[in-house]
């Protein structure tokens, strides 16, 4: 299983803890008027640069803080962030460069496809189907928006900080 201590395990939960109190601050402010979901910025860095194991129980222990917090009931959640986090950590090596658009590309593919099994598969309740959708195609269009200007850097932030502390990561090659 886990053989050594990885230390990336420890950083990129705590950099995910501080997403989730960065988004909520921000989205107890604004959630009369729009609800950013961001569930990209929690799979992606882990399904990078982790192994097979630690990335998931990462991504599931994510999953299961981010549901407190997200408008969407809760359940699937946790299993379609394990599902999306596989998928991303077979198809790792297509972006061992982290090159902007291939990342800016996959968590904007990634997101935008979570979200869309939220709206469809998990629907909040609402005042009517028109205005479900309505709020749902607002929600989905500001958090594409705020993913394309914070999703390279938060990629990469792992790794600068590692480098920082002296330890070179890159995208994991095997398990």
């Amino acid at each position: 299983m886990i053989k050594t201590f990885d230390i990336k395990i420890p950083l990129i939960l705590a950099l995910n803890l501080c997403y989730v109190y960065i988004i909520s601050t921000l989205n107890t402010e604004i959630s009369p008027y729009v609800y950013i979901m961001l569930p990209a910025v929690f799979i992606v860095p882990p399904a990078l640069f982790l192994n097979f194991l630690p990335a998931m129980f990462v991504v599931a222990f994510s999953a299961l803080i981010n549901e407190v917090v997200m408008p969407v009931r809760t359940g699937l959640v946790c299993a379609l962030w394990l599902s999306c986090a596989y998928v991303v950590h077979n198809q790792r090596f297509r972006f061992r460069t982290l090159d902007a658009f291939s990342v800016i590309s996959l968590m904007l593919v990634l997101n935008f496809s979570i979200l869309l099994l939220y709206a469809l598969f998990l629907p909040n309740g609402c005042a009517g189907t028109a205005e479900y959708f309505y709020r749902v195609a607002i929600d989905v269009s500001v958090s594409s928006a705020v993913l394309i200007a914070i999703s390279k850097f938060t990629v990469t932030l792992p790794a600068d900080i590692m480098r920082v502390l002296g330890v070179d990561i890159s995208v994991a090659e095997g398990d």
